[in-house]
């Protein structure tokens, strides 16, 4: 959780000295949630911290007084369904390791997710849940955007002091000016989800033979 506080993300509310014992609170422009209490004893993902980020669309949240959403330690943080949808979209992937956010701006849509390979295999199976799952994360980064792009046009939140989307050629440098077209959202290019496998082709491709395998994109 101390990480996710040094990105901005969420706030402690609370006089306790650890997550366990304190409340938090969102930044109320962000388009991600913590996933408290689901994963509290290892016993969804094993392998991944006890407190998760993911998409609000799929994790949901009351709402702060400060108009930021509130969350408390005590619950999971989000509803029965929420969490049988997240044990269907683990069950697809290589040690249970669904998309996880690793890194993200509270103020607009950027943000960086992990996971292991999915469970394709030879029969190219699918997983509606981790393809929803997916969807939310793209939804929510391009609804962050669009509200980005209002502020930095002086509509509503304009005035924000560079909490807007990083410059273009600030971006390029990041992605080493390489596929740039397909890294960098613009009005010509809508897609807010770019999927990367840091694999070896061969690799990824021989998985699928022992029920593993790579995105169908």
């Amino acid at each position: 959780m101390e990480e996710f506080e040094r990105q901005g993300m969420v706030f402690s509310r609370g006089d306790g000295n650890d997550a366990t014992s304190r409340g938090h609170v969102m930044s109320s422009t962000s388009p991600w949630a913590p996933i408290l209490g689901a994963n509290a004893n290892y016993g969804l993902f094993a392998t991944y911290p006890s407190v998760l980020v993911g998409p609000c669309g799929i994790v949901g949240g009351g709402s702060g007084t400060d108009g930021g959403d509130s969350y408390s330690n005590e619950t999971n943080g989000l509803p029965d369904n929420g969490i049988g949808l997240l044990r269907r979209c683990a069950a697809f992937r290589s040690e249970n390791r669904l998309p996880a956010l690793t890194w993200g701006s509270p103020h607009h849509g950027g943000s960086i997710w992990r996971c292991s390979q999915p469970k394709v295999g030879l029969q190219g199976n699918r997983s509606i849940e981790d393809e929803r799952y997916l969807y939310a994360i793209a939804e929510e980064a391009k609804r962050a955007n669009l509200k980005a792009d209002a502020r930095l046009a002086g509509g509503v939140g304009g005035g924000s002091n560079g909490e807007d989307r990083p410059p273009t050629e600030f971006l390029r440098m990041l992605c080493g000016r390489n596929n740039e077209s397909d890294l960098i959202m613009d009005g010509s290019n809508p897609c807010s989800l770019k999927i990367m496998d840091m694999r070896p082709k061969s690799a990824a491709m021989a998985n699928r033979t022992q029920g593993y395998g790579y995105e169908n994109t």
